[in-house]
């Protein structure tokens, strides 16, 4: 049984995927590194494959196709459970950038808190400022009116955790950029929810995993750096109709919500829409 394997999920990253494949290997506490290639439309596979030809440490998976964040992680995730069955599982994006002693910690805190099936640490950007790393499950009601452009710029950073007195503490969701696993409790909540294709991962781990009992932590004292990729992703319609999609899943899933919250929350989409094109259209008369 391996100690600790890393997944690296690449999409057309394929340099940078490698870039930290290799500086991860080295690390004592990291055994095996996984990169799985989600259906690049570039030559991200024949890269990778060229550039790990003679490393025995670094495998490399091809996604058939593109089916989002959780599918593509999970293809790393029931490859290792098989192959290698790992104590902890990794992933980590192509942009962030963290050292072997943050996961010494992490694993520090798997062995020392009793049902931890999730860790993080605390994120700064590349230039230094921090990022929110955690926050709070909202209620249906606050999920739904966060379509709302005016309640989302009043209500933003409202269940964020900013308070941080300890090295450690128990949070109910963690970015999902580095999420650390113990492997029983992924493998036991069977992985990542395959329903969505991009944003709300987190919201939706987090929930399996509480539900089995299992509890999500933040180590306060450390910190990774995510240094962002700019790309198809930010454009703004682009995270709209997948953040949309996601929530109105999540909710129906894992929340459970019937007919008339279903309508309610189709009806804030709708009321979004409007204020979006709204928006864009002030914005075009300024520039004038």
């Amino acid at each position: 049984m391996m100690k600790c394997v890393l997944i690296i999920l690449n999409y057309n990253d394929s340099h940078r995927a490698l870039e930290l494949a290799q500086k991860s290997k080295k690390y004592n506490n990291i055994n095996r590194v996984v990169i799985v290639d989600n259906k690049s439309t570039d030559n991200s596979v024949e890269y990778l494959e060229n550039q790990t030809e003679s490393c025995d440490k670094i495998d490399i998976l091809k996604a058939r196709s593109n089916k989002g964040f959780a599918a593509g992680n999970n293809i790393g995730a029931r490859y290792v459970t098989k192959k290698y069955q790992p104590e902890y599982i990794l992933f980590a994006n192509t942009d962030t950038i963290f050292e072997e002693n943050d996961i010494n910690e992490c694993i520090k805190y798997m062995n020392v808190k009793e049902n931890l099936g999730l860790v993080s640490m605390r994120i700064k950007d590349i230039k230094g400022n921090e990022e929110r790393s955690a926050w709070s499950f909202k209620s249906f009601f606050e999920y739904a009116m966060f379509n709302i452009w005016l309640y989302r710029r009043l209500t933003y950073r409202q269940g964020v955790y900013t308070n941080f007195n300890e090295r450690f503490q128990y949070v109910n969701i963690v970015r999902g950029s580095f999420m650390f696993f113990n492997a029983s409790a992924l493998e036991q909540v069977d992985f990542f929810d395959e329903g969505t294709f991009l944003y709300y991962e987190e919201e939706i781990i987090s929930k399996k995993l509480q539900k089995s009992g299992y509890k999500v932590g933040l180590i306060t004292n450390h910190f990774y750096i995510h240094n962002h990729i700019s790309g198809a992703s930010s454009n703004k319609w682009f995270i709209k109709k997948y953040m949309d999609k996601s929530l109105y899943y999540f909710l129906s899933k894992y929340y459970e919500i019937g007919r008339i919250k279903k309508a309610f929350f189709v009806l804030t989409i709708g009321i979004s829409y409007i204020e979006n094109i709204c928006i864009d259209i002030i914005k075009k008369i300024l520039k004038k």
